[in-house]
C-alpha cells in the first residue's frame, strides 16, 4: 500500500497545481479543472503549461506567465481543441469552466465532431476514388477458386 506521505511527496512539486494552491488558499473543483487542463496541454503539445527548473520556479509560472499558445506549439490542434484547454487555465478560477459535468460534456461533443468529421472525410474520400477494392492477393485467391 502506498502511503499518504509518498502520495505527497510525489503530488507536491507537479506544476499542474492551480494558482490558488500555489498561493495555499481553499481549493476546488475549480483547481481540478485548472490541473486537467494542465494535463490536457501537456497531452495536446508534449510540453508543460507552466514550466520551470525548479519547484518554485514552476510555481512562480503559474502565478504569473501565461502558458504558450497550444496552436503555435502544435499547429494541426483542432481550434475548438484549445479554446477547450485555454478555459481550463485562467489564473481567476471564476473565469474557469465551472463544473467538470460541463466539460465533460464539451470533451465529449468535440469527440462526436471530430468523429463525424472524419467520417465524413472518408466518405467523400470514396466517392472521389471509388469504393476500397480488396487486395492483389485476394483476387488471385478468388480467381484460383473459379
Amino acid at each position: 500500500m502506498i502511503s499518504q506521505r509518498k502520495v505527497r511527496a510525489a503530488g507536491s512539486g507537479f506544476p499542474a497545481c492551480a494558482p490558488e494552491q500555489t498561493e495555499g488558499k481553499k481549493v476546488d473543483v475549480l483547481s481540478d479543472i485548472f490541473s486537467l487542463g494542465s494535463a490536457l496541454y501537456e497531452m495536446a503539445t508534449g510540453q508543460k503549461a507552466f514550466q520551470g527548473t525548479s519547484k518554485m520556479s514552476a510555481h512562480s509560472a503559474i502565478l504569473h506567465q501565461e502558458p504558450k499558445p497550444v496552436s503555435g506549439i502544435t499547429p494541426a490542434i483542432p481550434a475548438d481543441l484549445e479554446k477547450l484547454i485555454n478555459r481550463c487555465l485562467p489564473k481567476d478560477p471564476e473565469r474557469r469552466w465551472q463544473a467538470m459535468a460541463d466539460l465533460k460534456v464539451a470533451l465529449q461533443e468535440l469527440k462526436e465532431d471530430w468523429d463525424s468529421e472524419r467520417l465524413e472525410a472518408s466518405v467523400a474520400k470514396q466517392k472521389h476514388f471509388g469504393p476500397v477494392r480488396s487486395g492483389r492477393r485476394e483476387r488471385s485467391q478468388r480467381h484460383q477458386l473459379l
